[in-house]
């Protein structure tokens, strides 16, 4: 969350756009924490943000509150696209983002709402990997054509926000 600082137009990809839509030198960092753990950070943020965090691997249910904005997590399953389970407490799950919003310097507060969740998560085996612009770059060669459909099913969805008046 916060990264991506434009929108990509159909066409080519130039050096030039990899730079505008990452502009700042963030590493992509790799860490362990429980499925209780990833239940209690989901609810934590995504009740107490402005925006939605991105997110992989998960479906998230939300109900929000038309008039007001505020928010509740319904549910927190796992969801690999097709498949939709229950997350287990003590089952040990990894977790990618980058390095801004999980400092590996212990002290700093973290970026957007993870401050308020590096002070009770308990991270295990953090790992930086290199610079998010340098590896997405890498990844878009290897592409040959990207479609919406590759990323987005909108019958299947990962996070689901049912609109209400009340709560």
């Amino acid at each position: 969350s916060g990264n991506f600082r434009t929108a990509w137009q159909p066409g080519n990809i130039s050096y030039a756009s990899l730079f505008n839509m990452f502009p700042f030198d963030n590493e992509l960092v790799r860490f362990e924490v429980t499925g209780k753990e990833v239940r209690r950070m989901i609810w934590e943020i995504e009740e107490g943000t402005y925006s939605y965090y991105p997110i992989s691997g998960l479906r998230v249910v939300i109900k929000e509150n038309s008039i007001t904005g505020k928010r509740k997590v319904i549910s927190v399953k796992l969801f690999d696209g097709e498949i939709e389970r229950d997350i287990e407490d003590d089952e040990i799950l990894s977790i990618a983002t980058e390095d801004y919003l999980v400092p590996k310097k212990r002290g700093i507060k973290g970026g957007d709402d993870f401050g308020k969740v590096l002070k009770w998560m308990n991270i295990k085996n953090l790992k930086a990997y290199d610079d998010t612009r340098d590896m997405f770059k890498e990844y878009l060669r290897h592409l040959a054509l990207i479609k919406s459909n590759d990323w987005l099913d909108e019958k299947n969805p990962r996070l689901r926000i049912i609109k209400t008046n009340d709560m």
